[in-house]
């Protein structure tokens, strides 16, 4: 596998960032920034574009972000986890003006055992699927949700409970009507419908109904063309939970190849224009993308 850098270009950033890709931008947001929380890199003219998203705790500022997704209009969201709130950001208005301030979109509404949610895709204004964390007993449990973006409430879509449910983070294709959702704890990955459906469950060669404490198996999922692609650790964490193998499947879950990298993958996004994947390491480059086949 070859990871074409781009570091280069960027300004200097943390490890473990958060990739969105608009139109032909790169959307970098970088959680432990204390200045600009957002990086945007123009993915055709290979250059960077510039930063935004204030950091703070004030009017209008953002910190300890959570996830974030892509709303209409050129709005970029991302839940504070310090305020357990959704905060909005104009793209192109916050680019040319330093001084602009995030705005407020919705408070989460945790009546209902919402404790946070992560990979979210936008759906429309009263629908983001997501993975959905909940509070159950005196821990948590992580399901395919949905999320409502106007009430700040969230519902659960899939069945699963106990043990069956795992850790998970998912890859959402609206137009194909799939969720795909891999499991951190165990080595195995289960494909939905945009109502929660299951359709398929594909098992690992280590697979295993209990959790093995201390190993980690799957990381960030995408949905890449005709592809699902998906981080791979398989082994105990020692620096890092995330690994080097990215595993290739078919949209059926049908196992194509492993793409191997020399440093840990931490975030990863799509860009279908030129069939190209994102992605941020944890090594040297820090920074790049895999031009993938067709």
């Amino acid at each position: 596998m070859e990871l074409v850098p781009i570091d280069d270009a960027l300004p200097p950033l943390h490890s473990f960032t958060d990739l969105n890709i608009k139109g032909d931008t790169l959307l970098i947001m970088d959680r432990k920034a204390t200045d600009r929380l957002f990086v945007a890199y123009d993915i055709h003219n290979r250059k960077y574009v510039g930063s935004f998203g204030n950091y703070g705790n004030g009017p209008g500022e953002m910190a300890n972000l959570g996830a974030s997704y892509l709303g209409p209009g050129g709005i970029l969201y991302a839940t504070n986890d310090n305020h357990m709130k959704v905060q909005g950001v104009r793209i192109d208005k916050a680019l040319q003006d330093s001084a602009y301030k995030a705005f407020d979109k919705v408070r989460l509404d945790t009546s209902e055992g919402l404790l946070l949610f992560l990979t979210p895709t936008y759906l429309n204004d009263t629908t983001v699927v997501c993975t959905l964390y909940k509070s159950a007993g005196n821990g948590f449990e992580t399901h395919v949700g949905r999320f409502n973006p106007t009430t700040g409430t969230a519902c659960v879509l899939d069945t699963l409970s106990g043990k069956n449910v795992g850790k998970s983070l998912i890859a959402t294709d609206v137009p194909r009507n799939l969720v795909v959702a891999v499991s951190s704890t165990h080595d195995r990955v289960r494909i939905f419908d945009l109502d929660g459906n299951l359709k398929k469950t594909i098992y690992g060669p280590d697979f295993n109904e209990e959790h093995k404490k201390g190993v980690y198996y799957f990381g960030q999922p995408v949905i890449a063309g005709e592809r699902i692609i998906a981080n791979y650790h398989g082994k105990e964490i020692e620096e890092v939970a995330f690994g080097c193998d990215l595993i290739v499947m078919d949209l059926d879950g049908r196992y194509v190849k492993t793409l191997r990298n020399d440093s840990p993958i931490s975030g990863m996004a799509y860009h279908k224009g030129t069939n190209r994947l994102y992605v941020c390491t944890y090594g040297d480059p820090q920074f790049g993308y895999i031009q993938l086949d067709d």
